[in-house]
């Protein structure tokens, strides 16, 4: 296996892609240098963190840490 690295180069030439040309989709992908023109495979692995889980104000329909409505009115329509 093969070390991760943070910038997509390519192997032969060491040429780096620029981020918002670099194949961010999961899976592997078949890349062509733009610089010596041989082609490469290239396959993004994430590291899952979790998930941020928070309530749904039933006031105002947003979640809870972006909701400015007032603490008893939530209440109340939540009831």
């Amino acid at each position: 296996m093969t070390e991760l690295v943070r910038t997509q180069s390519c192997p032969y030439c060491n040429h780096d892609v620029e981020d918002n040309y670099a194949k961010w989709e999961e899976g592997t992908h078949e890349v062509k240098c733009d610089s010596c023109g041989k082609e490469y495979s290239v396959e993004t692995e994430y590291l899952f963190l979790g998930w941020r889980v928070e309530k749904i104000c039933t006031g105002c329909g947003e979640v809870e840490s972006e909701c400015y409505c007032d603490e008893s009115e939530v209440g109340e329509e939540a009831q």
